[in-house]
């Protein structure tokens, strides 16, 4: 995960997990919802173009400050 450059699901690991590694993640849908939501969690309904918006502003540097490490999304 320390190498990745974007997180996305449903699942509680992008919520839990991803915040340690400061990597963006992409929360998709209602799953989640009563969890505590750190900064680099993006969340959107479980549609195509919700997700598409929110993959493409989790993928633009500064939203998540790892710098160098993070790798370009394929």
């Amino acid at each position: 995960m320390d190498c990745a450059a974007l997180v996305a699901g449903n699942s509680s690991s992008g919520v839990v997990e991803t915040p340690t590694f400061k990597v963006p993640t992409v929360n998709i849908g209602r799953r989640q919802a009563g969890r505590a939501i750190c900064a680099n969690v993006l969340c959107c309904d479980a549609d195509e173009s919700a997700i598409e918006s929110r993959a493409a502003q989790g993928a633009v540097p500064g939203v998540c400050p790892r710098g160098g490490r993070r790798r370009q999304p394929v």
